[in-house]
């Protein structure tokens, strides 16, 4: 800081310049993320009726230097539901043998849907499993 109090102005800039980054960086997390589902997809988009079919399945994931088998083991409403089986807001929830986790997007392969990228959270973490968790609300 200057004598008088004032901020120097570069000091500013980049103080508000980082603010902005960090308020970004869910879109800029999301925004790749979309992408590459929407090449993988065509014109169809994630709703919970792609997924509930796969229920039991298992997918390949990929990313964060890991490559792992999961299976689907739950897909969940949202609470409140707008409407029933509301098919834009869900959480499907994959269950893996324990590995040390993180949260992050990862690529799920699966045969009858292709490459999808992700955004999971490790919600839990058994003896003989580790549960992915993964949110859609739109």
């Amino acid at each position: 800081m200057e004598a008088s109090g004032k901020i120097p102005r570069r000091t500013f800039l980049h103080g508000t310049a980082a603010v902005a980054a960090v308020s970004a960086l869910p879109l800029s997390v999301a925004r790749p993320a979309f992408a590459t589902t929407a090449r993988a997809l065509g014109s169809r988009t994630l709703s919970r009726s792609t997924f509930t079919p796969l229920q039991g399945s298992s997918f390949r994931v990929t990313g964060d230097g890991q490559a792992y088998d999961v299976v689907l083991s739950e897909i969940n409403d949202l609470l409140p539901a707008r409407e029933g089986d509301d098919e834009k807001r869900f959480s499907l929830v994959f269950s893996a043998s324990p590995r040390p986790s993180t949260q992050g997007t990862r690529t799920f392969h699966h045969d009858r849907v292709g490459p999808v990228s992700m955004f999971v959270v490790p919600v839990g973490q058994g003896d003989k499993t580790l549960r992915l968790e993964s949110i859609f609300n739109s």
